[in-house]
C-alpha cells in the first residue's frame, strides 16, 4: 500500500476503519502486537491519551478512543482517559510480545504514569504487570541510517509513509472534535502498520533475539 504525500494525505489512504474497536474479547491471544499511543502532551502529569492502536500481526488494529467512552469532551470528562487505560491494560493482557518505536522510552512511561496517577486517585492499588516489550528503535545502534526516526525506517524499508503531525488536530481531538480524533487515529494506525512491517524485517536478524521484560 502507499500512502499519498503530506499534503494529499486522507483517511481513504487507510485501509481500515478509524472507529474505536474496544478491546478484545477475553481469552484471545495475539503471538505479536505493535503498540502506538497520541497523547495531547508529551508528560503524562500534564496531558492525557487520546487513543492508542495495537496492530497484532496478520490482524486488523485493535483500537482504543477516548472520546467513545460516555462523557468525553463535557467538563466532566474533558480529560479523563481512566476508562482507556483499564482497556489497553485488558488488551496487552492478550499479546505475548508487543513492540513499538521509541516506546520503552516514551509510550510506556506515558502509560505507567497516567496509570498511576488514576490509581492514586481513586485509591486502586497499583499492582504492576511485566509483560515482554521490544523497543525496535533500540536497535539503531546496529544500523547507519541518517537519522532514527521511525519516518526514515518506513521510507527506506517500507511501502509506507507517516501522514504529517497537525497541532491543530491533536488540539481540536482534545476537545471532543470527532473529525479531528479520526485523522489522529488515522496516523496512529499508520504509525503501527510502519512499525509492523519494520519489524517483520527485524525479526529475520539476530538482533530480535532478546526480548526486554517492562512492567506497565
Amino acid at each position: 500500500m502507499s500512502v499519498l504525500p503530506f499534503q494529499q494525505f486522507s483517511l481513504a489512504d487507510i485501509p481500515f476503519s478509524v472507529e474505536h474497536t474496544g478491546p478484545p474479547p477475553e481469552g484471545t491471544t495475539f503471538r505479536e502486537g505493535m503498540i502506538d499511543i497520541e497523547t495531547t502532551h508529551l508528560r503524562g502529569d500534564f496531558g492525557f491519551i487520546l487513543c492508542v492502536v495495537i496492530k497484532p500481526v496478520d490482524y486488523a488494529p485493535i483500537i482504543l478512543r477516548t472520546d467513545a467512552y460516555p462523557g468525553y469532551g463535557t467538563a466532566r470528562r474533558m480529560n479523563d482517559d481512566f476508562p482507556l487505560i483499564i482497556d489497553l491494560l485488558k488488551t496487552l493482557e492478550c499479546v505475548n510480545r508487543s513492540f513499538g518505536w521509541y516506546s520503552s522510552n516514551f509510550d510506556l512511561k506515558f502509560i505507567r504514569t497516567r496509570k498511576l496517577i488514576h490509581f492514586k486517585e481513586r485509591g486502586i492499588e497499583n499492582l504492576y504487570k511485566v509483560i515482554r516489550h521490544g523497543d525496535l528503535w533500540r536497535f539503531r545502534t546496529k544500523f547507519n541510517f541518517h537519522n532514527n526516526r521511525l519516518d526514515t525506517w518506513m521510507t527506506n524499508l517500507t511501502d509506507l509513509k507517516k501522514s504529517d503531525l497537525r497541532p491543530k488536530e491533536w488540539l481540536d481531538a482534545a476537545y471532543g472534535d470527532k473529525s479531528a480524533m479520526d485523522y489522529v487515529v488515522a496516523h496512529c494506525i499508520l504509525d503501527v502498520l510502519g512499525t509492523e512491517q519494520v519489524y517483520l524485517i527485524l525479526d529475520k536478524t539476530p538482533f530480535m533475539r532478546n526480548m526486554a521484560l517492562e512492567v506497565i
